[in-house]
């Protein structure tokens, strides 16, 4: 006798195996034997020819995608003009050669291989400083190809930028990079590089402590026969360094060589405070030549605001030695010349605060009434009013060269803001 099964144990049976078979099939996955197969029966040297590009059709140029993760920016060298980054690079390619089942090798569908085994693009930097940069080795990091032939390759590269600075602006500075990625060996009928990026992969970014990134662009760069791809960066110093210890102290100097004058000739330490300010903006000088390449196209204008001050300094020298030769010069030696007992009557009026008018003694003067014979008044600065001597020359000159200088400051500073600003 058959005994009578009930309907609902016999569903829950069938569900039973049903959750059974399914466990199984996603249990049960890929196994070192099944990627041995498929080296031995894909990527076997006596079915794959390595030395032929992975393609079926090779009149069709085949598509190389480059894309570009940027860690940081590791170096900027202004003296030898390049740029050292550390970044990831990836490269996809399709090989119609390298393709499986992946149903046949126990749902296997991706394997990894090294690139000595396969045919690679051998992707290079055109802009290396120093030689051909090739992208990686490609022998040691690993390929990953799918069952559908589509092959992932990414690696971590240090890369070495020429790159050329314009340091117009410093170090108010922003400069623009390029990174040129080519493949060796093949022309543009051949390969065609590409990418799917609009920028640089900045998620991983670490900043640098000199260098802000600003932005980035991808943009075609084909170079005559040979197709390429660019990524180009903008990166700006960070200034605060510079004004603090170069620039702010160049102010400062500017400032204190002007108060020379106002040091008492008397003290006899006017020379050695021009000197050393001179000697201090000599310093400046060479300190901003081991900062800025010799070979850039255009001089800083902090440059030629250094060799203002250079000129300013030395200019001071020379009026400090003049207005000291004049107030050392005994008073029984020659009198001073028209024209510098004018300017030390005009400064000495200005420090009483007032101008003396007296009469003219040309042409026959009416001394009692001032007149011409024509009846004119004529009034002149006289210089006998006042007993002039060397070193009423020399507080004169010192007035003179004080405001000179303060003049030529004022010039030099209005010409190095209006550049900056243009640029």
């Amino acid at each position: 006798m058959v005994p009578k099964v009930n309907s609902s144990d016999f569903k829950k049976c069938v569900y039973f195996l049903l959750i059974l078979f399914i466990s199984y099939d996603t249990v049960i996955g890929n196994t070192v034997d099944d990627v041995e197969r498929i080296l031995n029966d894909v990527f076997d040297s006596s079915r794959y020819n390595k030395l032929i590009r992975g393609q079926h059709d090779l009149s069709k140029p085949m598509n190389i995608t480059v894309g570009m993760t940027m860690k940081s920016i590791v170096e900027v060298h202004e003296i030898k003009e390049y740029v050292q980054l550390l970044s990831v690079i990836h490269i996809t390619w399709q090989d119609d050669r390298l393709t499986w089942n992946s149903s046949d090798y126990n749902n296997t569908d991706e394997v990894f291989i090294t690139g000595d085994l396969v045919w690679h693009p051998e992707v290079y930097v055109e802009q290396a400083s120093q030689e051909q940069h090739m992208i990686g080795d490609i022998t040691r990091h690993p390929i990953m190809f799918m069952n559908t032939g589509h092959a992932i390759w990414t690696t971590v590269v240090p890369l070495t930028i020429a790159c050329s600075f314009d340091l117009t602006a410093f170090p108010w500075d922003i400069q623009t990079c390029n990174i040129r990625f080519m493949v060796w060996g093949y022309l543009k009928r051949h390969i065609h590089v590409q990418t799917s990026m609009s920028a640089i992969n900045m998620e991983h970014y670490v900043e640098n402590s000199v260098w802000e990134f600003l932005s980035s662009h991808v943009c075609r760069d084909d170079k005559g026969i040979k197709s390429g791809i660019a990524f180009r960066f903008v990166i700006r110093r960070r200034a605060d360094f510079f004004i603090i210890n170069v620039f702010l102290p160049i102010v400062c100097l500017s400032l204190l060589c002007l108060l020379v004058f106002a040091i008492p000739i008397e003290s006899g330490e006017r020379i050695s405070f021009s000197l050393t300010t001179l000697l201090t903006v000599v310093l400046f000088m060479s300190l901003m030549g081991s900062i800025i390449p010799p070979s850039a196209e255009t001089i800083p204008t902090m440059c030629y605001f250094l060799f203002a001050e250079l000129m300013k300094s030395l200019l001071v020298c020379a009026c400090n030695i003049w207005s000291l030769k004049c107030y050392n010069t005994p008073s029984d030696g020659q009198v001073p010349g028209k024209g510098l007992r004018k300017l030390a009557t005009i400064f000495r009026s200005c420090a009483n605060g007032r101008h003396k008018k007296v009469h003219s003694f040309d042409r026959g003067i009416d001394h009692s009434h001032g007149k011409d014979l024509e009846g004119e008044t004529t009034t002149s600065f006289n210089t006998d009013t006042f007993e002039i001597d060397w070193k009423d020359v020399s507080k004169a000159l010192d007035r003179l060269f004080a405001v000179i200088m303060v003049l030529f400051s004022i010039i030099c500073y209005a010409i190095v803001v209006r550049q900056l600003v243009k640029n």
